[in-house]
């Protein structure tokens, strides 16, 4: 999953750096966003991608994957995780690392199935303290993202994640995907 994983990252795949390089996401948003909202700029730069941690929730263990990047669009983690798992369950006839590239190119052969939204957690946000972004509002900072994000996180999201009807409903995805989804 890792090597998958890393395909993703722009930084020295081009050899420039990461917030120079970017790849084609137009695939992984929703196609009225990336015409309308996004007006077809769709490509993205990833800083870093990491996976491997694992957190158990009400006896169900997940894997935490952990994207780094400037400029995510809507859905786009969602997609880029359903295109792994997808991969990792052999659901192609080219090889996973023939798929990621044809992905990355923008390839219109290759739509990322979304996953669901079960367990995706924003951890943090970052703005740059030189006064070229504005702030979301007054008093905000890192260290105040970063307490927002723990309070959401331990009190609404992680209570849901081991529910039984959020493990049904994960498995479910995992079956009606698996079984339609082809490149």
């Amino acid at each position: 999953a890792n090597a998958l994983l890393r395909a993703f990252v722009t930084g020295g795949t081009k050899g420039c750096p990461w917030h120079a390089a970017q790849w084609e996401f137009r695939h992984f948003t929703d196609p009225r966003r990336a015409a309308n909202e996004y007006a077809g700029k769709t490509r993205v730069s990833i800083k870093s991608v990491v996976c491997g941690r694992r957190l158990v929730v009400g006896g169900v263990e997940y894997v935490c994957v952990s994207f780094e990047g400037r400029g995510f669009l809507h859905g786009q983690v969602r997609r880029m995780i359903g295109l792994i798992v997808m991969l990792l369950q052999g659901r192609s006839k080219s090889s996973p690392e023939e798929v990621m590239a044809a992905a990355l190119r923008g390839n219109p052969s290759v739509v990322p199935p979304l996953a669901p939204a079960l367990g995706l957690m924003l951890e943090r946000t970052t703005y740059q303290g030189d006064g070229s972004v504005a702030l979301p509002r007054e008093g905000w900072s890192d260290q105040y993202s970063v307490q927002q994000v723990d309070v959401f996180r331990n009190k609404m999201l992680l209570p849901h994640m081991g529910a039984p009807q959020s493990v049904q409903a994960m498995c479910q995805w995992l079956l009606e995907t698996c079984a339609k989804w082809h490149v």
